[in-house]
Order: C-alpha cells, then structure tokens, then sequence
C-alpha cells in the first residue's frame, strides 16, 4: 500500500512539474518601454503581464505621477494620542513637490497638535516624505519634532498617514486623513 501511494505521489509530482514547465510567460513577447513608458517593470501577475512601476509612478501603464494625486491644499483630520490623552485637531495641510523630485514631497501641518515657535511665532511642523507606492515619512526632525510611519491612498482619493511622533522624549501614536 504504501508502495503504490509513494508510486502515485512521484507520478503525480511529475506531471505537475510537466504541466508548470509548459505554462508560457506572459510577458515573453512584450516591453517594458511600451507597456510601462519605461517607468517600471514587466511582471506575470496571475497569468497576465502587467507593471511593477518605479518609484514615482503608478497606474496599470505607470504613466500617472503619484506626486500628482498629493501636491496641493488639503482638508485635515488629525489624533495625536499618548496614553490616555488623545489630542484630536482640524485644519489643513498643504503637501509641495521637493524641487524637480518625483519622489519627494515637503508635508505643511500633517497634524495640528506639533505646532512649534519659530523665531516667538507659533509655525506648522513640516515634514518631508518619500513615494514609494506609498508615503513614507523621511524620520528628519523638524522643530524637535521626529515623525515616523506612513500614509497610503485610500479608494476614495483621500490619504491616511499612520505614524508616531516623538517630542520631547515622549512618543505619540498619531494618525491623520487628508481629504480634498
């Protein structure tokens, strides 16, 4: 019995290993130029050839500029909790290209609550970030503030960041949604 289980098992292994050799790549015959505007690679996703787009870069073809869907003046709804105390603010947040970057944004405000003095006048907190297919916060302190985490497109076009901020030896777990 177990002869014949072990005999079935080896077959069986080898006609699926026939049957994976067989199955064709389905980018085989395509560019990355073409199909990703040179701004990603080809990969087999589930059977069809699609993008895995570079840094910057999004969409199907990788034509759409992520900085594209951030740049500009948006609506803010922000926590900053530590412990037991939750500081809950609104306001806005203005998010601009670093320099000619497609990969680097400058963050104005990304949570009310880490307002600083400047010179004796209360200024927002700015942070930079880099796109990677998300936002990452770049971990720079700016007015003593060191924000660290990240924030992701939702479906319905707004941003969530979820991320800590650490101020004056204490570490607040934040969270703040950018909508237009």
């Amino acid at each position: 019995m177990k002869k014949q289980f072990l005999l079935i098992f080896v077959v069986m292994l080898g006609i699926s290993a026939l049957m994976n050799s067989c199955a064709t790549d389905p980018c085989k015959d395509k560019t990355a130029a073409v199909l990703c505007n040179d701004k990603g690679d080809l990969v087999d996703k589930n059977g069809t050839c699609g993008c895995n787009c570079d840094s910057g870069y999004e969409g199907t073809d990788c034509k759409t500029l992520t900085i594209t869907s951030l740049v500009g003046e948006w609506k803010l709804g922000s926590s900053a909790v530590l412990g037991t105390e939750s500081n809950v603010r609104t306001g806005k947040t203005t998010i601009t290209q670093e320099g000619t970057s497609v990969t680097k944004v400058k963050i104005t405000n990304l949570n009310q609550f880490f307002a600083c003095s400047n010179g004796g006048t209360l200024t927002d907190v700015i942070c930079y970030a880099n796109i990677n297919g998300e936002v990452v916060l770049d971990e720079t302190a700016q007015c003593g503030v060191v924000f660290k985490g990240k924030g992701s497109k939702q479906t319905d076009g707004s941003w969530k960041f979820v991320y800590t901020a650490i101020k004056d030896g204490k570490t607040y777990n934040c969270e703040s949604i950018l909508s237009k």
